[in-house]
């Protein structure tokens, strides 16, 4: 009584006066450790529940006290054993369960934590605490919907209850369920209308259906309420960059930061905001800052590295994984951050080296499969490609991106076991993005390779553009890009492109750079990587007027610098392909956007005004599906060079070629094949038994699953003959050797079509409904070839066949390619150049005269 009163040296001179008189006396022993514990005085505490127990060894609580004084004192495994043992003398008490759970959970046992508390709601299943312990465990494992239903039950049980209702809140708000999240958030605020942290879960509800003003509002009212309330500081800074108010984020989590200097979301907020701004050096302190005070800073070293490596910092990076490592030899993110460094600075075995000794350590970091995939799929080891792929699938099956790269990788190494499954479920996730709204992860590019209609591939397209402007949408709002009418006399044009170094796009684009009439124009490029420093990349860089390498991972620094440089029109040449540019694109840098040359299909945004294009390869009706306005330049869209041809002397056996065979060939990107196509290159064999088919060596994976489809259409392996990739200047030296090429069918070859044609091979073509079906099409037609384009499979295979078995019709048409290489449209580079410099005029022309983008139609010079 004097106890409960709390009289508590009364009651401990009262209960040691009772132990003088009876020292058996188990009750006095179990009251009298309760006031000493009261008093601070555990470890005395602890006699006298011992005692206790060993005068009563079958009543539970004083072996619960003992277990409560034993925690008080860290000796935590004592502390368990008597709790065990108070359970299982009164095994119905909920009180001890959840005494036993909390330092289960305590020692990181939540598992055996949960068992004892659900035990304990099937004995009690009334009891609220005991479910709302229940529920904060499940919360811990992070099992959100076993978190919602023991919440639910509580909430039953108390209807108005500000903690439960908030808990509850959190759980639908990690199970995406916003609404309901909404729902009990506000009940936690009408239960409490003072309870700060639950307007922070309302504000984060909201967010998750992107409702910013009012999760803005509800942060507020947080921090009216607890003004040192550092979630809702952080969180309110979150929500207004997504809102694009840059500054007043910014300024919003420096405050967060100064509430609790020692959190390290805030310091992660911050950096990462800095990042994106392109403020490298406030980024990347944050991040250390981060990195102090985190308990657990592997996504803040994941994302300084990743800045590190956005900047070139590749001694930087490895000096922050050998630190790492020098604290723990086993330290996953302290070998990534050594191959990041290592990949930077070209030492690519050794790169390997170090991803695997990672993945020794930790077989499923997803960080370390997801770089070693990219890495053997760069070295074209496309079988290690496919199988790291592969396992993380298997740990996330639901990765999009990872579907999309294996499916890019089988169609490489022309691995077409799953090829329907694999086609299947990459259009079919399509079409349930497009459906949803959600945002597109495929690469829409892979997707021409595809049997697809165009108006899919459209639709597709302008999903992901949409996605690339919401993505960038927090951004915006401090940017204030305007553009004055000028009086200079040149047109600024600004090329932008992912990378510099030797390729078909930069060299073709270096052509035309060089070509560009100065008297009325100047030149800028733009890279998203650095250069390789080679001949090559010095030469490009060089063609332009200016040139300048951009922040691939800060699209807005990137902006910014574009349009500092005051262009006129800003033309992007990589559309949207894997590396791409369409964020910067977002912010609009320049006053007129084209797109040109490296995608050439419609990018599906409204923020790029026109595709450059010609009447065949988008004839009329497509245009429909097409967002941009049109300009079509005479001849063909498709810009060429004249490559430089070995000398050297080269025949037919110098590369394993049968002298008295007819050669057919095709030195496409394996990616560019698909069973339709190559099954009518195998019945074109079986109808030309002296024929072979002359390719490409890509790998050896590719390879050896081509000769096992030529075999299962009864077609000898051995008459793939694949040839070793070389220089661009010898392999067309060897190209000549061939009779015929064949191009693909739904992708069709653009430079491998270029080069044949240059070296005096036939190409022999469909015309489809695709814009990437009828590239083959606008390049004959500009090499005054319609003869050799077919309208279907069947006319394909015959016009080959045809051409194989009339000697003197093939060497006719031989002779004319050859003939008319120096004077036909195609190769006429010059004249290409002054095309599409007055598609350029007419579109300044249009700006200037205050008008929206319109098609434009370029007329063939006479």
């Amino acid at each position: 009584m004097l106890y409960a009163l709390d009289e508590i040296g009364e009651a401990r001179t009262h209960l040691e006066r009772a132990l003088e008189i009876d020292g058996k006396d188990a009750d006095a022993h179990n009251n009298l450790g309760n006031v000493l514990i009261s008093e601070g005085s555990a470890a005395d505490a602890i006699d006298h529940y011992q005692a206790a127990s060993g005068i009563n060894p079958n009543w539970a609580p004083p072996h619960h006290n003992l277990g409560r004084a034993l925690a008080k004192l860290g000796r935590e495994e004592e502390a368990v054993a008597a709790c065990r043992e108070a359970l299982g003398l009164d095994p119905d008490d909920p009180e001890i369960a959840r005494t036993l759970a909390d330092m289960l959970a305590a020692a990181d046992n939540v598992d055996e934590a949960i068992d004892v508390l659900k035990a304990a709601c099937k004995s009690a299943p009334g009891d609220l605490a005991t479910l709302f312990a229940l529920g904060v465990n499940y919360i811990a494992r992070r099992d959100w919907k076993d978190a919602v239903a023991a919440f639910e039950n509580a909430s039953a049980i108390v209807s108005d209850s500000p903690d439960i209702l908030n808990n509850l809140a959190c759980a639908y708000l990690e199970l995406e369920k916003y609404d309901a999240a909404i729902e009990a958030a506000n009940r936690a605020t009408a239960a409490d209308p003072s309870y700060a942290l639950a307007y922070n879960t309302l504000a984060s509800s909201y967010s998750g259906k992107f409702m910013y003003e009012e999760s803005v509002r509800a942060c507020d009212r947080a921090l009216e309420l607890d003004p040192t309330l550092f979630a809702a500081a952080h969180n309110r800074g979150l929500v207004l960059r997504r809102l694009g108010r840059v500054d007043e984020a910014r300024r919003q989590l420096e405050a967060a930061v100064q509430i609790s200097p020692g959190s390290p979301e805030g310091h992660g907020g911050l950096a990462a905001l800095y990042g994106e701004i392109g403020m490298s050096d406030k980024a990347e302190a944050h991040y250390r800052k981060a990195i102090r005070v985190a308990t657990e800073p592997g996504d803040y070293i994941y994302g300084l590295a990743t800045l590190l490596q956005r900047d070139g910092r590749a001694d930087d990076l490895m000096v922050e994984g050998q630190r790492l490592l020098s604290n723990d030899p086993e330290c996953v993110l302290g070998y990534l951050l050594r191959a990041m460094g290592l990949s930077l600075l070209k030492r690519y075995s050794e790169t390997e080296d170090a991803l695997l000794v990672a993945l020794e350590v930790d077989p499923d970091h997803f960080e370390c499969l997801k770089t070693l995939a990219a890495h053997y799929h760069s070295w074209w080891r496309l079988e290690e490609a496919a199988s790291v792929y592969e396992r993380i699938l298997e740990i996330s099956p639901d990765n999009p991106n990872v579907l999309s790269q294996l499916l890019d990788v089988s169609l490489s190494q022309c691995n077409w076991k799953d090829y329907e499954k694999f086609s299947r479920e990459l259009i079919d996730r399509v079409k349930s993005d497009i459906a949803t709204g959600t945002a597109l992860t495929a690469d829409v590019f892979s997707l021409q390779a595809l049997p697809l209609d165009y108006a899919f591939i459209a639709e597709a397209a302008r999903n992901r553009a949409t996605a690339y402007a919401d993505e960038m949408e927090w951004a915006k709002p401090g940017v204030d890009f305007s553009f004055r009418p000028h009086d200079r006399r040149k047109i600024r044009i600004g090329y932008v492109l992912a990378y510099t170094w030797f390729h078909s796009l930069p060299l073709v684009l270096k052509e035309i750079i060089e070509r560009h009439d100065r008297a009325h124009f100047e030149v800028y490029g733009y890279s998203l990587q650095r250069g390789n420093d080679s001949d090559f990349d010095r030469s490009y860089r060089a063609a332009f007027d200016q040139f300048r390498d951009l922040k691939a991972d800060s699209p807005l620094s990137a902006a910014r610098s574009i349009y500092q440089d005051g262009l006129d029109i800003l033309v992007d040449v990589a559309g949207q392909t894997a590396v791409n540019c369409m964020q910067i694109l977002t912010f609009r840098p320049a006053p007129i956007q084209a797109h040109y040359l490296g995608y050439s299909i419609t990018t599906g945004a409204d923020y790029v005004d026109y595709l450059i294009t010609d009447d065949t390869y988008i004839p009329s009706e497509l245009e429909p599906h097409c967002s941009e306005a049109l300009v079509r330049l005479p001849d063909t869209f498709m810009a060429t060079t004249r490559a430089a041809i070995s000398a050297e002397p080269t025949c037919r056996s110098d590369h394993d070629l049968p002298e008295d065979a007819f050669v057919l060939c095709n030195f496409n990107h394996p990616c560019k094949f698909e069973p339709e196509i190559f099954g009518a290159w195998m019945r074109i064999m079986t109808r030309l038994p002296n024929s072979v088919l002359w390719l490409g060596d890509w790998s050896s994976a590719t390879r050896r699953n081509l000769r096992r489809e030529a075999e299962d259409r009864d077609v000898s392996g051995d008459r793939l003959i694949f040839a070793p990739i070389l220089g661009h200047a010898e392999h067309c030296g060897r190209l000549r050797l061939a009779d015929v090429a064949v191009d693909p069918h739904y992708h069709g070859g653009g430079v491998t079509t270029v080069d044949a044609l240059w070296c005096g091979v036939p190409v022999v073509t469909i015309c489809g409904k695709t814009p990437s079906s009828r590239l083959g099409t606008t390049l004959l037609k500009a090499a005054e070839l319609p003869e050799t384009i077919t309208g279907s499979l069947g006319e394909y295979e015959d016009l080959v066949v045809a051409l194989a078995n009339d000697p003197e019709r093939l060497k006719t048409l031989r002779r004319k390619i050859w003939d008319r290489r120096l004077t036909c449209p195609l190769f006429d580079t010059e004249r290409y150049v002054r095309g599409l410099e007055r598609a350029y005029q007419a579109m300044w022309k249009t700006h200037r005269a205050g008008e929206a983008p319109r098609p434009i139609n370029i007329p063939r010079e006479t």
